[in-house]
């Protein structure tokens, strides 16, 4: 496995005060193609206002992954060993809109 999870968890940790958490969040589900979609919810954050137009990439059926943000919810979805990369999207998310994740 990669960073992905560790600077979600640095992400989620610095948005936690004890308000924002108790409205918002992050999902990890799995979807039926199979596969894992990954939610997080960016209201409340330096995040939020921050859009990316649905991008996607089919390597096979069991090897794909897409990301996209309306500007309140960033969404990931993949295949069924695709997690780290959708959570790496998310951070690559992250940079491209100058919110570096906080440890």
């Amino acid at each position: 496995m990669g960073e992905g999870l560790g600077a979600l968890q640095a992400w989620f940790a610095a948005h936690c005060d004890g308000n924002w958490e108790q409205e918002y969040g992050v999902t990890i589900g799995t979807v039926e193609d199979p596969g894992w979609e990954l939610r997080i919810d960016l209201v409340g954050t330096r995040l939020e206002g921050s859009v990316l137009p649905r991008e996607g990439t089919e390597r096979s059926a069991e090897d794909w992954c897409e990301a996209w943000c309306d500007g309140y919810t960033f969404h990931a979805v993949g295949g069924t060993h695709n997690l780290d990369e959708l959570l790496g999207t998310f951070v690559t998310f992250t940079e491209r809109h100058s919110a570096p994740i906080e440890a």
